[in-house]
């Protein structure tokens, strides 16, 4: 593992796995999800990418496609701590799930907007399936299946041109 410190870039290998588990995923009335991450491993997870995609309004690109490339991979995070673990300094540490421990978190991108408006049918409650993937620093991922449905009106979402509606639920499917 590289990270950059005050001091300069330095590397560590650390010969125990993380593993990623997400739970509780839900859609905020922001177009936004909040959901948990759990870390299944026996060192420390560094988050540094969550993605939200299939059958979503604006979904991420899918970290568990063949043609997702790593080493190209430039983007933030998309997700910052929240509650008890929102980021106190611009370290980045909200983004640190120790072995054993569970986090809760956000997206900073809304995944459940509509970019180009609503349809007529995009708020009718149907239930949709989705995937969310964590992808971790150590260079492995993990991906979890999760059912929502958007209810209620088609209203535009603030500061954008983009809608989102006004009552939606999720469900965690178990593996």
């Amino acid at each position: 593992m590289r990270a950059e410190t005050p001091d300069g870039w330095t590397s560590k290998w650390i010969p125990e796995t993380v593993h990623a588990t997400t739970r509780n995923v839900e859609v905020l009335r922001d177009g936004r999800a909040r959901f948990e991450i759990e870390n299944a491993g026996g060192a420390s997870l560094l988050v540094r990418f969550v993605g939200i995609y299939r059958d979503v309004p604006n979904p991420t690109v899918d970290p568990q496609s063949e043609s997702f490339d790593r080493s190209s991979f430039d983007i933030d995070p998309g997700v910052v701590g929240v509650g008890p673990n929102r980021r106190l300094s611009p370290s980045g540490t909200d983004l640190v799930v120790s072995p054993g421990e569970t986090a809760p978190f956000e997206t900073t991108y809304v995944p459940f907007a509509f970019p180009d408006g609503a349809g007529a049918n995009a708020c009718d409650g149907d239930e949709r399936t989705a995937q969310i993937a964590v992808v971790h620093t150590s260079g492995g991922s993990a991906s979890y299946t999760f059912s929502y449905r958007l209810e209620g009106d088609p209203g535009a979402l603030a500061g954008g041109p983009a809608e989102v509606c006004s009552d939606p639920e999720t469900e965690t499917i178990p593996d």
